[in-house]
């Protein structure tokens, strides 16, 4: 696919600087753009490397060509807007044109099209001259140019300026690419000597330090240099490690980033931030000294704490839970015996396994079927619940009392049969001196 962004941006930087046409002239080819990966020695190529394109018509030593790479592995960036590997001049379509890495030709071509841009991945095999030495990897087509640096050798010189500080984001990355060290635009960093720092290596150290008791070395120590080198704002380091040299039973979120202190000969632990999904393990760094990540394989330890029983007061054959928390300090996973007494006799034991640096709870659940109260003993913590006795059923309410006969006024009766019989001989009286 043609990419026209180039063709475009031309148009409207003429048609804002009102630039007219004229009949009949000609305006020169589109250049043609190049991005992609680069590697030195089948290892990616660090910061600071220089990519090239040579041939015929090509115009080198221009803004564009070539370029300095400003990520680790890769020139040119995929965006359109991006910067690029940009070839142009008076060149045929159609024409072949050879790139090169720091002046050593990778024995790659493409053909040169106008207004194209295209993904190609360089590659390139540097001899590296012996310390002292004069070889130099030489380049094809009359190149010449610097030899490519060490792998794990970062150029600082295009990103850092005359007080130290850094022009743009760096991504520095061991021969190995296991190691990777992220310095953030404007941060400043010196050499012990209050230097701008020109250079930045990471090399594997052949006879690394003792790690502290119960503890390994996982992987690489790397020796970050110059040595004493400092930042006025931490930098990034990452490390990547292959689970399978851990240790059996240790955690991987238990490994820690260290660095080496020469002057008390002892490994300085770092807050460090492990990501088991992708094996890797991050931490700020201040300065430039040894680093390599441990694993520690301190012997299991355990702790019993926060003992509880629930309910404190039961009744009889009812349930009493007890839970105790089961805690291993120590490096590696293990398995420990909680057993429960009750009175001084065993009632129940239990085996659990408890990783690295965390907890398991263990609970048991009982019942008594006599009253009284119970003494309970964990591995040395105790306590205590009651069993009470069942409460007699209560008793019925009494019946209530048959009601009494009622009592006879006979007074009163007596005296209204008197007033009746009274009252019925005088109605009879005056009844009968009327007849008469």
């Amino acid at each position: 696919m043609r990419a026209k962004v180039i063709a475009f941006i031309t148009v409207v930087i003429l048609l804002i600087m009102g630039a007219t046409p004229v009949y009949g002239q000609v305006l020169p080819p589109l250049p043609h753009a190049f991005y992609g990966a680069v590697k030195i020695n089948d290892s990616p190529a660090p910061v600071g490397t220089q990519v090239e394109a040579r041939g015929e018509g090509v115009r080198a030593g221009i803004e564009g060509n070539p370029i300095v790479t400003s990520a680790v592995g890769s020139y040119g960036s995929p965006d359109p807007m991006g910067t690029k590997l940009v070839v142009q001049g008076d060149i045929s379509d159609g024409a072949t044109i050879t790139f090169y890495v720091n002046g050593v030709s990778t024995g790659q071509t493409a053909v040169w099209h106008s207004g194209e841009v295209t993904e190609l991945n360089l590659s390139v095999s540097i001899a590296i001259p012996p310390p002292g030495g004069g070889g130099g990897g030489g380049g094809g087509g009359g190149g010449g140019g610097p030899p490519a640096p060490p792998p794990g050798t970062t150029a600082l010189r295009n990103f850092v300026d005359y007080r130290g500080a850094f022009t743009q984001t760096v991504v520095a990355v061991s021969f190995d690419g296991l190691c990777r060290l992220t310095i953030e635009k404007g941060t400043i960093g010196l050499t012990k000597d209050g230097e701008p720092i020109s250079e930045l290596r990471m090399t594997k150290m052949l006879t690394p330090p003792a790690p502290p008791e119960h503890a390994h070395i996982i992987g690489l120590v790397y020796d970050l240099q110059p040595d004493g080198a400092t930042f006025n704002s931490a930098a990034t380091l990452q490390y990547t490690y292959d689970p399978a040299n851990l240790p059996a039973g240790i955690a991987e979120e238990k490994l820690v980033l260290a660095w080496w202190n020469s002057g008390v000969r002892e490994w300085v632990m770092l807050d460090s931030v492990v990501d088991p999904g992708a094996n890797t393990i991050t931490a700020s760094v201040s300065h430039f000294t040894a680093f390599s990540t441990l694993a520690y394989t301190r012997p299991p330890a355990f702790t019993i704490t926060d003992l509880r029983i629930l309910p404190a007061e039961v009744g009889i054959n009812e349930s009493v839970t007890i839970s105790i928390i089961v805690t291993n300090t120590g490096g590696l996973s293990g398995s420990h015996k909680v057993t429960l007494k009750i009175n001084n006799v065993v009632e129940a034991s239990k085996e659990v396994t408890v990783n690295a640096g965390a907890i398991e709870k263990v609970t048991f659940t009982i019942a008594k079927g006599v009253a009284g109260n119970y003494s309970v003993d964990v591995n040395g913590i105790s306590g205590s619940f009651t069993v009470r006795e069942k409460p007699a059923p209560p008793l019925p309410p009494p019946a209530p009392a048959p009601p009494s006969p009622p009592m006879v006024n006979w007074p009163v009766i007596w005296g209204v049969l008197g007033g009746v019989i009274v009252v019925g001989v005088i109605i009879f009286l005056v009844a009968r001196r009327k007849g008469a």
